[in-house]
């Protein structure tokens, strides 16, 4: 034997895992004093008992260290509680799902710049700021007190004019005939006394000028917006998408932007503009269509609430194919509903058309399954199979869109009177027939 066994050994350099300080106190090294192999004490190999081989020697040193390590295993237990944990907060909680769980796709790799919806929400503030002048125009206020309007915006008249989805002016009805002579809008003077809309022969429609509001005027005239191309045919059919840009006051205006920026910014990270102004215009178009089938022919609509549930509707078909990927998918999923949820909820409002919610929703959903990408590589095999959903879904959209709009322009159709009841909540008689 050498002399090597004289030196002191460290069991932190051969067992640095197991190695504490606890078990240092414990554990005293043994130097050897002799070369004679039968005082196997003086080993340092932590043995309790005699041994004279390797083997042995690892053994007993086993059964030494072993113990520390469960003592100090046993500490780090009884002491847990009291460790501060960096542990985010339970997935379930309300507060999670509200504040901590964002409506955002799963990235595709490339990010688009967000141009379509920047646009859209200043086309919508800029339209709503000349429907304010327009009906100080007509009636000397801003905003329209008498009746009141509670969306906190204009008169129905304004709203008409500024291209609200209003079916007399879109086709022949036999509630409004185009023949018949209506009530004109409150109209300014001219500088010579006469009122501001004349006929063709250049003469005032407006002829009395100490009542203005009591005078007659044709369908075209109350409908503005430049008239029909044959007096006796209204044909506005473009009422189908100019009322994506009108709102009837500020409280749709702002819920409105507020679901543009939140969920159509996400969505055009993923998608584009191009594909955001095709899913934007087609379920917004198709949302109104659709309401104007199920509800009273002289009920207005304006505001581009049936094109933001449509945006939802994508978000829930993104939530479908990219549900292994997200992180918490029931959180986001419970967010989605519940953001879709008050959307619907805020339909049940004065003034505001539910019904084309749900045809914005829909269209959503079958526009979303068209546009909206995988969100990673597929085989071969899928996407044969998504290329038939889609082409499945684009007939859908397709036949339901020709089917709605042949039978609005149907003269003799009969809308749903058990309808009203999706777009307003009986009370008080809100729903009654001769208010819509």
């Amino acid at each position: 034997m050498t002399d090597t066994h004289s030196q002191e050994y460290d069991p932190s350099k051969e067992h640095p895992f197991l190695y504490f300080g606890k078990a240092a106190e414990k554990m005293k090294p043994v130097t050897a004093t002799s070369t004679n192999p039968s005082t196997a004490l003086n080993l340092p190999c932590y043995q309790t008992k005699q041994s004279s081989t390797l083997y042995d020697d690892n053994m007993h040193q086993r059964s030494i260290i072993e113990p520390l390590w469960e003592d100090k295993l046993s500490d780090i237990e009884d002491h847990r509680d009291t460790v501060p944990m960096s542990t985010p907060p339970p997935a379930d909680t309300w507060y999670a799902i509200l504040f901590k769980t964002p409506l955002v796709p799963v990235s595709r790799g490339k990010q688009w710049h967000i141009v379509f919806s920047y646009t859209m929400a200043f086309l919508m503030v800029a339209i709503m700021s000349g429907e304010f002048m327009m009906n100080h125009e007509l009636s000397g206020e801003f905003f329209e007190f008498d009746p009141f309007n509670f969306m906190i915006g204009p008169s129905a008249q304004t709203l008409i004019q500024s291209g609200a989805r209003y079916p007399p002016c879109m086709r022949n009805t036999t509630a409004m005939p185009p023949e018949e002579q209506y009530i004109c809008f409150s109209q300014p003077y001219e500088a010579n006394g006469h009122a501001g809309i004349k006929d063709n022969n250049n003469q005032p429609d407006l002829p009395d000028f100490n009542n203005p509001r009591q005078s007659l005027c044709s369908l075209q005239h109350v409908c503005g917006m430049g008239g029909f191309l044959r007096p006796s045919v209204p044909d506005q059919t473009f009422r189908f998408i100019t009322p994506l840009f009108v709102h009837a006051g500020l409280v749709p205006l702002l819920c409105n932007i507020a679901g543009l920026l939140t969920i159509g910014r996400s969505l055009e990270r993923v998608t584009n503009a191009v594909r955001m102004l095709i899913i934007y215009f087609v379920a917004g178009t198709f949302g109104h269509i659709f309401g104007g089938n199920f509800v009273p022919i002289t009920k207005l609509a304006a505001g581009s609430s049936p094109a933001v549930l449509g945006l939802a509707g994508c978000l829930l078909v993104d939530f479908a194919l990219t549900c292994h990927y997200i992180t918490n998918p029931k959180r986001h999923f419970v967010k989605l509903l519940l953001v879709t949820g008050l959307c619907f909820t805020m339909g049940l409002m004065p003034g505001v058309d539910n019904v084309s919610h749900v045809g914005g929703f829909l269209a959503g959903l079958l526009i979303g399954t068209i546009c909206i990408p995988p969100a990673h590589g597929i085989t071969r095999r899928g996407t044969l199979y998504l290329w038939m959903v889609r082409f499945a879904a684009l007939s859908i959209l397709i036949t339901m869109h020709v089917v709605l709009s042949n039978r609005f322009f149907d003269r003799d159709y009969h809308y749903c009177p058990l309808c009203r009841y999706i777009s307003c909540m009986p009370l008080n008689g809100s729903c009654r027939l001769d208010k819509t």
